[in-house]
């Protein structure tokens, strides 16, 4: 769900705090990590601060952050127009247009004659309609996020030369502008069954459904009421009072989490009670530090969709691939399996040589290899001799023979790579962080798949590779237990952590984490064979049996070959558990 808190209000807010911060302080670096974000790095007040300025059609916000993104290695246009115009510059202030979703950010730049200059960079925070705009002191449009022609069905132009000009207020009503017996009557002349939080966002310009909500709850003690049961009155006080808030910026920000979850659903710059005992609020110092923690989750949570997507629709092209493949050499191989039919065909003439003559088109002999010595017609060709034709069978025969031999290698080896791509999707369905992405991407990297082919933000090819980022935990018994959740941790936990004696996991028939069990060649009790057998199953293919197959061997018969996928090891003298797949890493974090 995405949030409606940003608003006008929270607009008037964090341009309050950042006015604040950072008004006097010298611009002294600019990027663009993303298409529609620009960081810029102010000094004020003795100290660099980032200043996030996102049009993200999802998650616009203007805040400031400690968080630092990687940068593209060439600049886009628009950071290098902001740069040429702005580096060395003072950021002057940083206003709300009106009382709307737009900021200004205005800057007092200078050139080598000594010449001063301002300019003007607008935020539109407005949905999948928000824009960040670069304007002359004039407000001449000198480059944006997105631009818009002649042809734009909204009619706004955001054309390069054009003078900048308001978004569309949509006909609402200022409420800054009225006074309490002006939106009394507004009120009152809405239906009073009417929800009244619904209502307050339909009239009045810049308020959210959650601060409307969290109005309407000062009034009731519920943000479901209607319009009759507040009063108008009531009603158009309450909205008095909240503009008087940000008159006087006595702010509370905070992030809004429901019982029980970790990552926040909402955030506000005043305490939200109207979610009752169903949610948490958190206080926090400011309301660049609200904003910044509430996206930073979302934004992560983003790009590992995101590159997720990217990865799967990659192994799921490969799958594609790989079974039209199977199936085409499969066919091919039952063709292949006529070979022996051909040679018989070829003894059969050179049986009945004596009798063939060339230009016969065919001739009838007895198969006496068979069990009922059947006749058998063979076809021959006229123009060749009796014996030719013989060759000529011969010749097919060992045609299809090869073929039969390279055929089987070719299919064994794509039977592998498909295999391969099925485990790599099993680890891709369990990741959940970046870091876990990262490292499937980079295995794919390594194993050669897609070459030529880049994954969005993938690892650069003359990096030195991370060690991979395993997780452990704690046997019953107290062992160190670490299990693989890609190929590369998979290869990382067997060759590399696996001592000779310690113990070996891992689901029988399916993909799945190889999980060791560091015993130091103690015999661990049988509770802890089962605690590993069930973490094996629980991160594999078969997570959702009720009761599954988990091999288990010594490390020192675990052997991988040369030359094999990441992941793939070979094993011997093992044993078999048939357990309940079971989240035992979700349990010790808990």
């Amino acid at each position: 769900m995405i949030p409606t808190a940003f608003d006008a209000y929270m607009v008037s807010a964090v341009c309050a705090e950042l006015d604040g911060a950072l008004a006097g302080g010298k611009v002294e670096k600019i990027l663009q990590p993303e298409k529609d974000e620009v960081d810029v790095i102010v000094r004020s007040l003795g100290k660099s601060r980032r200043l996030i300025v996102s049009a993200s059609t999802n998650y616009p916000r203007i805040c400031i952050s400690e968080r630092a993104k990687e940068n593209p290695a060439k600049a886009m246009n628009l950071c290098m127009l902001l740069r040429k115009y702005l580096t060395g510059s003072r950021l002057v202030s940083v206003s709300q247009c009106g009382f709307d979703r737009v900021v200004r950010l205005t800057f007092d730049a200078g050139d080598e004659m000594g010449f001063r200059s301002v300019y003007k960079l607008y935020l539109e925070i407005m949905g999948r309609n928000s824009n960040m705009i670069f304007c002359s002191e004039d407000d001449t449009i000198l480059g944006a996020v997105r631009y818009s022609d002649l042809t734009s069905p909204s009619g706004r132009k955001i054309i390069g030369g054009m003078k900048y000009g308001m978004p569309d207020g949509q006909g609402k009503k200022d409420s800054h502008e009225m006074s309490a017996s002006e939106l009394s009557a507004l009120f009152s002349s809405q239906d009073p069954l009417a929800p009244a939080a619904k209502t307050v966002t339909a009239l009045l310009s810049g308020i959210s459904n959650l601060t409307a909500g969290e109005t309407v709850y000062s009034v009731t003690g519920s943000a479901q009421s209607s319009i009759g049961e507040c009063t108008p009155e009531k009603l158009a006080d309450a909205v008095i009072g909240l503009n008087k808030t940000v008159e006087k910026r006595d702010f509370s920000p905070c992030l809004v989490y429901r019982t029980g979850e970790t990552s926040p659903f909402e955030y506000s710059f005043v305490s939200v009670r109207q979610y009752g005992a169903s949610a948490q609020t958190k206080q926090c110092e400011s309301v660049s530090e609200a904003i910044d923690t509430f996206f930073s989750v979302r934004d992560d949570s983003e790009r590992i969709r995101q590159h997720v997507n990217d990865v799967s629709t990659l192994l799921k092209n490969a799958r594609a691939r790989l079974t039209k493949k199977i199936s085409l050499q499969t066919e091919e191989l039952a063709e292949c399996e006529k070979a022996q039919e051909l040679k018989k065909r070829g003894d059969l003439v050179m049986q009945e040589l004596y009798r063939i003559k060339k230009g016969d088109l065919f001739v009838v002999a007895v198969d006496y290899s068979s069990d009922d010595m059947k006749s058998v017609r063979v076809d021959l060709d006229p123009l060749l001799t009796p014996s030719m034709n013989a060759q000529k069978y011969y010749k097919e025969f060992a045609k299809k023979k090869t073929a039969k031999e390279a055929l089987t290698k070719q299919l064994g080896i794509a039977k592998s790579e498909l295999e391969y791509v099925e485990t790599v999707s099993d680890a891709l369905s369990r990741v959940s962080s970046s870091s876990d992405i990262e490292e499937i991407r980079e295995e794919l990297r390594r194993s050669g798949y897609f070459r030529g082919k880049a994954l969005r933000g993938g690892v650069k090819g003359r990096e030195k590779p991370k060690k991979p980022a395993v997780k452990t935990l704690r046997s019953p018994s107290g062992y160190t237990v670490y299990v693989g959740r890609n190929n590369l941790q998979n290869d990382y936990v067997t060759t590399v952590l696996g001592e000779k004696n310690d113990w070996w996991f891992h689901i029988k028939n399916y993909p799945g984490s190889h999980v060791l069990l560091a015993s130091s060649g103690e015999e661990p009790p049988a509770e802890d064979f089962t605690f590993c057998a069930e973490l094996a199953a629980f991160y594999s293919g078969a997570a959702g049996a009720s009761n599954a197959a988990v091999d288990y061997a010594l490390i020192r018969n675990v052997k991988k070959p040369a030359g094999a996928k990441p992941g793939f090891v070979t094993y011997d003298k093992y044993y078999t558990a048939y357990v309940a797949p079971k989240d035992h890493l979700s349990e010790s974090k808990n």
